[in-house]
């Protein structure tokens, strides 16, 4: 299987919601990609 590769403005732009807008990262993360860990890990980047 291969591990997908995300660009650093998706990245941006997936953990806007809970940076900027004070959504959970549960709440955000029922959109369809990327997963709850994915952006938890991408927060702490």
């Amino acid at each position: 299987m291969v591990r997908r590769e995300f660009t650093r403005a998706f990245k941006i732009d997936a953990v806007e919601p809970v940076t900027k807008r004070g959504v959970s990262v549960v709440q955000a993360a029922r959109d369809p990609d990327p997963a709850e860990s994915v952006r938890r890990r991408w927060m702490r980047e």
